[in-house]
């Protein structure tokens, strides 16, 4: 990026600089909480695989013995924060067709609508969103430092203005994700046929 804050390489049609803007103008909380894991099941936040299913080594369903409503639900293309560990990677956004519940402890939100959630997943792992995650994150212990949903909100990221933009980066992005998971699996299989 040059000095007028204008991308060197930019999908074609594209050519406004980009805004510097706090993620509060275009995120939106969710809080809604939910007991009720057959309609919408208890899926877990990691660094490597953002939200996922709870697998048999962290199902904790059982151990849920309150009656009231612990877990947040995720709606398709919502995101979910860990805010002590997300300064290292931990978030995602749900990329299922129907909506999951998490941890009431995570942070849940929108952002540009659920419209481009491909891109913010992008770009809130690149070293400089890690970075502004880092320096924002509060704490009086270096291992209990955290970032906050209110400190996040004020958080000024750059970003193109225009949906459409940040909509065909996050589904380029999304499709290398997938071609690097793909080839992964395949380098994994030819190596057990090796061994």
């Amino acid at each position: 990026m040059n000095n007028n804050k204008t991308p060197k390489i930019r999908f074609k049609g594209f050519a406004d600089d980009l805004e510097q803007r706090k993620l509060g103008e275009i995120l939106q909380e969710r809080n809604i909480r939910t007991s009720d894991f057959e309609s919408n099941p208890l899926y877990s936040l990691t660094i490597e695989s953002g939200v996922t299913p709870k697998t048999d080594r962290y199902e904790r369903s059982s151990l849920v013995t309150k009656t009231e409503d612990l877990f947040k639900i995720v709606r398709p293309n919502e995101f979910v924060t860990n805010p002590m560990n997300l300064r290292f990677g931990a978030l995602g956004y749900n990329q299922n067709a129907f909506t999951v519940s998490v941890s009431g402890y995570y942070d849940v939100f929108s952002i540009d609508d659920d419209k481009c959630s491909g891109f913010w997943n992008s770009y809130f792992k690149t070293p400089t969103a890690m970075n502004i995650f880092d320096n924002a994150a509060t704490g009086s212990l270096i291992e209990k430092r955290r970032v906050k949903y209110s400190t996040l909100q004020q958080l000024a990221f750059y970003m193109p203005n225009d949906l459409s933009e940040k909509a065909k980066i996050g589904k380029y992005m999304d499709t290398l994700d997938r071609l690097i998971t793909l080839h992964q699996r395949y380098i994994n299989k030819e190596e057990l046929i090796v061994n």
